[in-house]
């Protein structure tokens, strides 16, 4: 990564059971401000152990405010 022109965003969900994900959905310039979309999915196996779902994502750099605007699902066996 070249650093004087592009940057990482990093999303992380924290503690979560087994099967958990998070992604970053879309990037984009809204405004004034970086927007990223990031989805965060529970799963509910029956195994459960911690986990620490994690996703990285390069992007051109940019001094404008970065926003984030999170979502929640769930799969089919939470249902």
């Amino acid at each position: 990564i070249d650093f004087r022109r592009e940057m990482v965003l990093v999303a992380a969900a924290g503690r979560m059971d087994t099967g958990a994900q998070i992604r970053i959905d879309s990037v984009g310039f809204r405004g004034e401000a970086l927007v990223a979309h990031v989805v965060t999915i529970r799963d509910c196996r029956g195994f459960t152990s911690d986990v620490y779902p994690l996703v990285m994502m390069r992007v051109a750099k940019t001094d404008r405010e970065v926003r984030w605007i999170e979502r929640s699902e769930s799969t089919e066996r939470c249902r």
